[in-house]
């Protein structure tokens, strides 16, 4: 009997995992679409804090999806680009990580970041180098028998020569 209410008791702990990592993953994506509607980057004149630079950055990434809010990345780090370029301090992104209780959260958001840009890049330039291959293997293929063609020509034109 023992054994019976161990073996239950680890069946309704499982269940109950099991129950709370299907409530996370459904709350996930209804939430992601709630942040996406409610997330606004603020106009190039309105350059806000290092802090809520932050924030919209982490608040980002957490629905970010490539296919969707491309422009919303794009948009993003023209703000926190323009944000570096000035020389106030407090609009600066990178104050953030100077100040004690944020340095964590801006070390882990810029990682982020960095990855998501990284990601977003290298899909970029893999859909721009798969439409010019094509043409560059046209090309070179088009080049190499050019360049056959003129060799036997040559090459015809020394032995008759030489004949």
């Amino acid at each position: 009997q023992a054994q019976l209410s161990n073996q239950a008791s680890r069946e309704a702990a499982a269940a109950i995992m099991i129950a709370r990592r299907f409530r996370r993953i459904t709350l996930t994506g209804d939430a992601r679409v709630q942040l996406r509607m409610a997330w606004t980057c603020p106009s190039a004149g309105a350059l806000p804090t290092a802090g809520q630079q932050l924030a919209l950055t982490r608040t980002l990434l957490r629905f970010y999806l490539p296919s969707v809010d491309s422009e919303r990345l794009a948009s993003l780090c023209r703000v926190l680009l323009e944000g570096m370029a000035t020389h106030d301090y407090a609009r600066a992104f990178a104050a953030a990580a100077l100040q004690k209780g944020l340095s964590l959260y801006w070390i882990d958001t810029t990682r982020r970041l960095l990855l998501t840009c990284a990601a977003h890049l290298s899909a970029v330039g893999s859909s721009t180098q798969a439409t010019k291959t094509p043409t560059h293997a046209t090309n070179t293929a088009t080049a190499t028998a050019t360049n056959t063609a003129s060799n036997t020509a040559t090459a015809n034109n020394t032995a008759t020569a030489t004949a």
